[in-house]
């Protein structure tokens, strides 16, 4: 086996062993592994950063969140799942920051990505999903015309989606 041949072998190992602590809730692990392996300079794309970013999102720390994902997108120069997926997580980091104008920014870029590629309902993050953050971003900043608009687009790819559901009654209440 060739020296390239083992280093995307350690390489999708890490990024597997990563996103296994993120499901654990063990940011920390994943993050010291990443940034352990990144140290080497060994192989890096814009997965790994995404996976970084992933982790630093979980660990609530956001500044290095937008590092992480920005890193994620500069090394991808495709508008693929891979690119909304990042600018979805980047969203939800700029949310939780309450900076809504950059989370509607980068989640109506998400949007636009994956109903360019043909949304399935297989996708990892749900196009729905990416429309029930954009609804309630707007719904924070009160823009509720455009957060009923964000949770109807989300129900007409998925009309049994809970979360949508339970968004559009909540603002609804609002409303009267």
């Amino acid at each position: 086996m060739g020296l390239f041949s083992l280093r995307l072998l350690r390489y999708l190992y890490i990024c597997l062993r990563a996103e296994k602590l993120i499901d654990k809730g063990c940011y920390k692990n994943a993050i010291n592994l990443i940034e352990a392996f990144l140290e080497k300079k060994i192989y890096a794309t814009e997965t790994i950063y995404y996976i970084l970013g992933k982790a630093h999102y979980g660990n609530k720390n956001y500044k290095l969140a937008f590092e992480s994902f920005d890193l994620a997108i500069e090394n991808n120069s495709y508008e693929d799942i891979n690119k909304a997926n990042t600018l979805f997580y980047l969203g939800l980091a700029y949310y939780d920051s309450k900076i809504f104008d950059k989370a509607i920014k980068v989640f109506r870029k998400s949007i636009s990505i994956k109903e360019e590629i043909k949304y399935r309902r297989d996708m990892v993050i749900s196009l729905p999903h990416v429309y029930c953050y954009l609804g309630r971003t707007y719904a924070r900043l009160g823009r509720n015309s455009e957060a009923h608009d964000a949770f109807n687009m989300g129900l007409k790819y998925e009309p049994d989606n809970k979360a949508l559901k339970r968004e559009f009654s909540l603002l609804d209440i609002q409303r009267e």
